[in-house]
């Protein structure tokens, strides 16, 4: 692009404009100094200042914790819209923001060979598009309805699709990431609370006298008590929270060491 302009800018200069042609050549100079000398320098000066790659990991460990955030502020506003609700709008509401949540969560880590909520749920509504669409297909064929119709469902059903596909994509880059945070917190108890060794092997014990299977564990930085997450049906990590009122628990999940403090819904 800044080639582009400078280039665009240089070039509608009035023909009688004194030293045109110097004007263009100092334009065509910058050009390809700009793109050249510094475009085949610049993964040098990155590699001499060390400048950190981006992490899919750690970006997806600040997405779960701002809409856990941003969930909050909305589920405030919800609950003081509450009041006649025949058809159980807000219950449906706080599912699906549910889901949403669990879903980002997902993302940062599960067990090994074992399919996440949210991966299930991208190979089931995987199949059923293919299906919609042959069946799409078939009713457009027949002439069983407007192509305009046909267009949108398809669109529809494309734009589904296609997020499904995109969110796979992602959690396979995450996967791919150690997750490891060293940053300080304004968080209180975050920093009373460092991060300690996950003890090898943890399991979810009330998981198991349950008869229950967890998504990913996580351990209470006050007691050790190692519970499953949100995704889990469970849910004994959060249970425990509210039990005990222990603020920070870290992932239990192998390769990451990051905290998440109940109380002020914030992450380190």
């Amino acid at each position: 692009m800044r080639g582009v302009v400078t280039l665009a800018a240089a070039f509608i200069i009035p023909a009688d404009t004194p030293h045109r042609e110097v004007l263009l050549l100092i334009a065509l100079a910058v050009v390809g100094g700009t793109l050249f000398v510094q475009g085949l320098t610049l993964p040098w000066l990155t590699r001499r200042l060390d400048v950190p790659a981006p992490d899919p990991a750690k970006d997806a460990l600040a997405r779960a914790t701002l809409l856990e955030q941003a969930s909050q502020a909305g589920l405030s506003r919800l609950s003081e819209m509450d009041g006649d609700d025949p058809h159980g709008v807000c219950d449906l509401v706080r599912k699906r923001i549910d889901e949403r949540n669990f879903a980002a969560w997902e993302q940062l880590g599960t067990v090994g060979g074992q399919e996440s909520p949210s991966e299930a749920y991208a190979r089931v509504r995987l199949a059923m598009l293919e299906a919609e669409r042959e069946r799409v297909l078939e009713v457009r064929s027949a002439g069983g309805a407007p192509s305009e119709v046909v267009s949108e469902v398809l669109a529809m059903l494309d734009i589904e699709e296609t997020t499904i596909t995109v969110a796979a994509r992602d959690r396979e880059r995450i996967r791919t990431s150690a997750l490891r945070l060293d940053e300080a917190s304004e968080c209180p108890e975050l920093l009373a609370q460092p991060a300690t060794p996950t003890p090898p092997q943890p399991v979810c014990a009330e998981c198991i006298a349950e008869g229950l299977s967890w998504v990913a564990l996580r351990r209470c930085l006050d007691c050790g008590n190692i519970g499953c997450c949100d995704s889990s049906p469970g849910r004994h990590a959060t249970a425990h929270f509210h039990a005990t009122q222990h603020p920070v628990m870290q992932s239990a999940q192998p390769d990451e060491v990051w905290r998440w403090c109940y109380v002020h819904h914030l992450t380190a």
